[in-house]
């Protein structure tokens, strides 16, 4: 079987998944349920309600980087996006995390937005979030693009 058509990556993204998942069930003191694939890769939950959603990007052969055009990047920003707009998720009651093995240059968008940032830092990263969506000609992230520009 050749790569092209190898589960091999898929599957270790899944087994991600299923370890980092028994890593918040161990690590919290809290009561309450973890779910894998529901309304996010991994969900927290208490009585009923989405306290966290996680994305899990894993990368194997190639570094990868979450630069400003990243589609993991960005791929997650839809996912959040369609959660809110559908009411799935209460801001700020929920946390969004992005759980990566991909590094997140200097200036970034996900450094700008990574946990402790300022709200100024979050303001940058929302102005060129917006500066992006408008001036990105890249056909694959529209529908990103277009989910995160739906929100109020």
């Amino acid at each position: 079987m050749t790569d092209q058509f190898s589960a091999k990556n898929p599957a270790l993204g899944y087994l991600y998944q299923i370890r980092y998942a028994l890593y918040l069930l161990l690590k919290t003191r809290e009561e309450g349920k973890v779910a894998i694939e529901l309304l996010d890769d991994v969900s927290w939950e208490q009585e009923g309600k989405p306290l966290e959603l996680l994305q899990l990007k894993h990368h194997i052969s190639n570094p990868a980087s979450l630069s400003d055009s990243s589609p993991d990047f960005w791929k997650t920003i839809r996912v959040w996006s369609c959660n809110i707009k559908d009411g799935k998720v209460a801001l700020p009651d929920t946390i969004l995390t992005l759980v990566t093995t991909a590094s997140a240059p200097e200036g970034s968008l996900a450094s700008l937005l990574k946990s402790g940032t300022s709200t100024d830092q979050r303001q940058t990263a929302y102005q060129q979030m917006l500066k992006i969506t408008s001036q990105s000609i890249n056909k694959d992230l529209k529908v990103a693009f277009d989910s995160f520009l739906s929100l109020t």
